[in-house]
């Protein structure tokens, strides 16, 4: 019997160990959402966005650019984060601690 163990290292999330592993960071992460989104949040300055990057995970993101403004997602999450000047940042990710799969700035 061949037991497979698969190393996942996600930003954000710390090393898992197997499998079922990346559910219960998962769990986790969706335990505090209400720290990854504050709704009507707004980021004094849009220069903070020059610190996230597209390989980070959505959680990695709230810890480097502070809670999400929203969440407009419908299965995915879609997080948004809203600047005072107008900017937008968003990223999507099937998951709080899967790598990004879209993400987009949109400065004003």
């Amino acid at each position: 019997m061949a037991v497979m163990l698969v190393m996942v290292v996600s930003a954000g999330c710390g090393r898992v160990t197997t499998a079922t592993a990346g559910v219960d960071c998962e769990r986790s992460k969706l335990a505090d959402m209400h720290e990854l989104v504050e709704e009507g949040r707004v980021v004094e300055d849009s220069a903070v966005f020059d610190r996230a990057h597209d390989d980070m995970s959505l959680s990695a993101l709230v810890a480097t650019l502070g809670p999400a403004s929203r969440d407009i997602g419908s299965g995915l999450h879609i997080f948004v984060w809203q600047a005072r000047d107008g900017s937008t940042l968003r990223a999507s990710a099937g998951g709080l601690c899967d790598r990004v799969l879209k993400f987009e700035r949109i400065r004003r």
